[in-house]
């Protein structure tokens, strides 16, 4: 099931974009703007964009693009975050993943870094 993006989850983009050349970050930002987000239901904490008007070929591969963030859980531990491309970079896949590997509790977005 398909839903809006968050605000949490356009920020992270934003943040992203910020950091890309000037036609990766346009493409990006228009991703963003014409997507909703698809949810995986196996608990895994990374969510897939659906692109409204593009088709993604099932066969496609994916890639990082070259920006890596970082937010604090509650707790105060480190969430690595991630924003994939796909093979025609087009935004794909937002994944994160704690370091101490546990499950994430709520994360200060107010905390959120990019480099």
């Amino acid at each position: 099931m398909e839903r809006p993006l968050h605000h949490f989850e356009k920020m992270i983009i934003e943040n992203f974009a910020e950091k890309l050349n000037e036609e990766q970050k346009q493409q990006l930002l228009f991703d963003m703007h014409h997507s909703n987000i698809v949810e995986n239901s196996e608990g895994i904490p990374y969510v897939t964009f659906h692109i409204s008007g593009y088709t993604r070929a099932i066969s496609m591969g994916k890639h990082s693009y070259p920006v890596e963030g970082s937010v604090l859980d509650a707790d105060g531990v480190e969430i690595q975050v991630w924003l994939f491309a796909d093979e025609k970079n087009r935004l794909y896949e937002l994944e994160f993943a704690r370091v101490d590997t546990k499950s994430i509790i709520a994360p200060d977005w107010s905390t959120l870094k990019s480099w």
